[in-house]
Formats: C-alpha cells, sequence, structure tokens
C-alpha cells in the first residue's frame, strides 16, 4: 500500500491580535442614532460654555461684593475707633478739674458719677433718711427728711410749739399739725412749705439726678474765679421747654456748693451746700443753706445719713386722712 504523504505544513491556529480588529472595514454599517442623542451631541459643548460662565459670574459676585462688604466694615471700624478716640474721660489732675474737660455731656457725666461715688453707687440708692438741726430767724428745733425714688419726699419737723409733716406721696401734697395736745390736723401748705419740698424732692443732688435719667439738656459750661475757691459753673435743663438753673462745682472734687433755680410758685431760690460726707461710697452734703432774695429761710446742720433705709410708700401718706 503506498501511502501518499502530505508536505503542506501543519494548520496552526492562533487568535487575531488588536490591530487586526481595530482595521476599518472597507465597507461601514451606519448604526441608527435616536434624535435624543443627536440633541445631546448639539447641546453637550454648549452646557459646558454655560457651566462655565455661570462659575465665572458666581466668582466675580463673590468679588465684588465680598469686596464692598470689606469695605464697608473696615469703614464701620474705623467710625467706631473714631468714636472711641473721641470720648475722653476726664481725670482730675493737680488742679481738679477745667470747663474745658467737661464741655461734652458725657464726660460732664463720667467725671461727676467718679466723684459722686460711682455710677453703681448711685443708681443704686433708692431711699434717704437725714436726721438733724433746723433754724430759721424765729425757730430752732429737729427735723427729719425721707426720700423714695424718684420723687417721693417726706418732711417732718419739730419745735417748741409742736409737730408739722409736710410731704408729696407721688399723687398729691399734704400737711398736717400737730399741737401740745396731740391731736393731729390737716393743714393747707403755705409758701414755705412748698420751697422746702421744691429743694428736697429726690434722693439724689441737684444734676445728678438728670445726668443718670440723661433727661434734660446741659446749656453751657464754664470756669469761674472765686473768691475762696474757683469752681465750675453749669446751666442746664431738666426738661426742654423748661426753666435754666444754675449748680456750681468745686473744681477740686466737683462736689456741689450752690444751687439756683426757680420754684414752682415762682420764686428765686439759692441752696448752699457744705460739710459734705462720704457715706456708702456717695457724696452727701451734710450742711443746707436756702435762702429767697438773698436772705436765709432756713439752715440745716449737723446732718445724720442714712441711704437706703428700707421706705416703702406707706411712709409717705398723709397720716391724716381728709
Amino acid at each position: 500500500m503506498n501511502i501518499k504523504r502530505n508536505d503542506k505544513p501543519p494548520l496552526v491556529l492562533r487568535e487575531k491580535t488588536f490591530a487586526e480588529y481595530s482595521e476599518t472595514p472597507d465597507e461601514e454599517t451606519e448604526v441608527p442614532v435616536s434624535r435624543a442623542e443627536r440633541l445631546f451631541k448639539i447641546l453637550h459643548p454648549l452646557s459646558r460654555i454655560v457651566f462655565v460662565g455661570v462659575c465665572l459670574l458666581v466668582a466675580l459676585f463673590l468679588v465684588v461684593f465680598g469686596q464692598r462688604d470689606l469695605t464697608e466694615n473696615d469703614g464701620a471700624k474705623m467710625v467706631e475707633k473714631e468714636r472711641v478716640e473721641d470720648v475722653v474721660h476726664p481725670t482730675r489732675n493737680r488742679n481738679g478739674y477745667s470747663a474745658a474737660q467737661l464741655q461734652r455731656e458725657s464726660a460732664l457725666r463720667d467725671a461727676l458719677m467718679n466723684e459722686r461715688g460711682g455710677r453703681v453707687n448711685l443708681t443704686a440708692l433708692n431711699s434717704l433718711r437725714r436726721v438733724g438741726q433746723f433754724a430759721t430767724d424765729d425757730l430752732e428745733g429737729s427735723i427729719e427728711i425721707l426720700n423714695m425714688a424718684p420723687n417721693l419726699v417726706r418732711v417732718g419737723r419739730e419745735d417748741e410749739s409742736g409737730q408739722i409733716g409736710i410731704g408729696f406721696d407721688g399723687i398729691g401734697f399734704w400737711k398736717f399739725e400737730r399741737g401740745p395736745n396731740g391731736v393731729r390736723s390737716r393743714m393747707a401748705l403755705d409758701q414755705i412749705d412748698q420751697l422746702v419740698l421744691d429743694v428736697f424732692d429726690s434722693v439724689h443732688s441737684p444734676l445728678i439726678s438728670i445726668l443718670l435719667n440723661q433727661e434734660g439738656r446741659i446749656v453751657s459750661v464754664e470756669d469761674v474765679d472765686g473768691t475762696s475757691e474757683d469752681y465750675i459753673r453749669i446751666i442746664f435743663l431738666r426738661r426742654e421747654g423748661g426753666k435754666e438753673e444754675l449748680v456750681d462745682l468745686s473744681q477740686q472734687d466737683l462736689r456741689i456748693l450752690r444751687h439756683e433755680f426757680e420754684s414752682e410758685g415762682g420764686e428765686e431760690l439759692e441752696v448752699v451746700y457744705g460739710d459734705h460726707a462720704d457715706i456708702l461710697g456717695v457724696q452727701h452734703p451734710r450742711e443746707i443753706e436756702v435762702r429767697q432774695d438773698g436772705d436765709r429761710l432756713f439752715l440745716l446742720s449737723s446732718l445724720e445719713i442714712v441711704p437706703n433705709f428700707g421706705a416703702v410708700r406707706l411712709l409717705f401718706r398723709s397720716p391724716v386722712e381728709s
């Protein structure tokens, strides 16, 4: 048997290479594309442009308005700095104070509060009891003055003729007299009684009350050369439209020396203060003289002062029912 040899090389199977797979066929097959895909291909580059534009606008907005805020903040800080630098807290020097230091109401308030015991102590003063001696041209005796914020007052004086009490209970004025027999009778206030109530109408001395409550207005502040000592004269209004009042303060420590004002009845009064004492951190005069047209009406002396004595409104009601 003749066997025919096959001279052909054996068939070897191999995989196609990547290049062979990526070869472009001679004839491309067209793949159908939907309308949505076509629209996406058109809008996709535009969306990138719009996105970049929006980002640029946002960045520009932040830069512009951020810079404006910084400018406004810097301006506000500058104004605040100028305001702080503008506020000068006057301090007592070797010669005391001068009117030039106290032209601003805030400067006057700070200096006066500090010299009188501080804002905290003055604000905490709700009631005041003063007991001492009184003297007129005709009479001498003892006196007690009670005050309760804001404007309640009771004054009782006793002499050889008996006891007289006057007061204001927040609604109206009252007066009673108790004779040697102990019987109390209601009376009408006279001119002197009304003047006394006008002088002692507050727990605070003049000017302090309007500065504490930030009422009224300071009209002028000036230096005055006095005979015994130099002082600072302050003219002020208790309320807009009211009449001017005058206060003289010591240049050395701003203690009150004198107060001139017109009473409710139209009388020109002058109150002279002396012998100040520090009572629980607050300066109080222990001697008070009241003058009318240059003549002395009465003098209070040797006053013992008790601040915040536990006053209640009942104390200021008339002890005699109408």
